[in-house]
Order: structure tokens, then C-alpha cells, then sequence
């Protein structure tokens, strides 16, 4: 029992890209490309799962569809979520697999908890908090840990590959 799918994403101005083959069958994709999404749901979508049509749901930049025709409003928002946090995940394991070879020396740091890496993926929306990209992102300590930071919510933020190496072990 999955329930939920992810079909597509939109932008901040509310143009729709629709990723999945099953959208195709669903609905009417030139309806959705001449409609834009309202801003106003956008805004409501960053916080939390919004409903757009029928079946079809908002959540930080992400299109869903309800593929069970009887689910509760608190199951489609849990489904949302977890299908969110499926995301992080996946890059999270690639990137503790392909991130070093043997030969690299390692130092043992106290690894960010999983309930703050979901907490931090979900409040910055999986993507860059400086440019918004959703591609090779890091968590990253706004205040390092060489400078006492610590690995709370509060102190990490999403970063892509680029700005977090720009940063380097600044503050801020």
C-alpha cells in the first residue's frame, strides 16, 4: 500500500514540469502547461501538503497523485512525507557510497542525527538554501563544528556542492 507518487515539480512562478509517464495517462498535460498554478497555494505548499485538484497535491516544489481513491486527509499528508524524505535519503546513501576510496584517511566526527537531517530536508524544501539548486546537496554546519557549532536543526542548513565549498569553515 503506497498510495502516493511523485509526478512532478513546479517553479516559484508556478509553471509545471511533469516527470512521470503516468501524469500522461491521468490527465490533460496542455491543460496543465497553460495553467499556472495559483501563487497563493505555493505559498501554502511550502509549508505543508496542499491539495490542487482531484488527486493531485503541492508540497515544496513537488507535484503528488493519490493513487488509492480512499484515503484520509492526515494519511495523504503522512504518504507526502515520507515519500519527501525518500529523496534524502536515496542521496544521502550515495553519497556515503561513492564519497571516498579506500586510501582516504577518515577522522571520526559525531554523524548529524536522522530526525535533524529530516527536519533540516523538510524545512529548506530538498534544495540549496542559497540558490535553491536540488542538485548534489550537503548538509552543512552554519557554524562549525571546529568552532563549537552543534548538530541541531537550528545550526544546519542544505547546501549545494558549490556553495558549501565556497563557504569553507566560515561562520555563516
Amino acid at each position: 500500500m503506497k498510495g502516493i507518487k511523485k509526478i512532478g515539480i513546479y517553479s516559484n512562478e508556478g509553471k509545471v514540469k511533469i516527470e512521470d509517464k503516468y501524469s500522461f495517462e491521468v490527465i490533460n498535460v496542455q491543460e496543465w502547461k497553460i495553467d499556472l498554478l495559483p501563487l497563493q497555494l505555493l505559498d501554502q505548499a511550502e509549508e505543508a501538503p496542499v491539495k490542487w485538484k482531484t488527486r493531485f497535491w503541492l508540497y515544496k516544489g513537488n507535484i503528488f497523485v493519490t493513487t488509492q481513491k480512499i484515503l484520509r486527509l492526515e494519511q495523504v499528508h503522512l504518504l507526502i512525507l515520507e515519500e519527501f524524505d525518500k529523496e534524502r535519503e536515496y542521496f544521502e546513501r550515495l553519497m556515503r557510497k561513492h564519497s571516498y576510496g579506500e586510501d582516504h584517511q577518515t577522522y571520526t566526527r559525531i554523524r548529524i542525527p536522522e530526525a535533524v537531517r529530516i527536519e533540516v530536508w523538510r524545512r529548506d524544501g530538498g534544495k540549496c538554501a542559497i540558490c535553491g539548486s536540488r542538485e548534489n546537496l550537503e548538509y552543512d554546519h552554519i557554524i562549525p563544528v571546529s568552532k563549537g557549532g552543534s548538530n541541531t536543526a537550528r545550526n544546519i542548513e542544505l547546501l549545494c556542492e558549490k556553495h558549501n565549498r565556497s563557504k569553507g569553515a566560515k561562520i555563516g
